[in-house]
């Protein structure tokens, strides 16, 4: 998924894709997860591999919103969509549109 949003986030063969994965391997798995959403810019205060792995589910649905998120952002640009440009007050140039961060 964090590859899908940022694409070349994770190399394929960091990735530990044995069928009968021990903890260990599915600890480390996770804790790539968790640093490379880090990475892209997602905020993943007590977001834990053990919380995962528990299955906690507001844990979990908070990750996959804010990959979701990160993605979602990156395609807001006045090149994409053209008709950004009717947010566009009449006293404003659009150079400080352009200066607004997609959020």
């Amino acid at each position: 998924m964090i590859n899908h949003a940022v694409p070349g986030t994770i190399l394929d063969k960091s990735i530990n894709k044995k069928e009968n994965m021990n903890i260990y391997q599915k600890k480390e798995n996770l804790n790539l997860a968790i640093n490379s959403a880090k990475a892209v810019g997602c905020i993943c205060v007590n977001i834990t591999s053990p919380l995962i792995i528990e299955k906690r589910e507001h844990i979990i649905l908070g990750l996959v919103w804010q990959i979701i998120k990160i993605e979602n952002v990156g395609k807001i640009s006045l090149a994409n969509n053209p008709f950004i440009i009717r947010l566009k007050h009449d006293n404003e140039e659009i150079g400080d549109l352009l200066k607004l961060t997609p959020d």
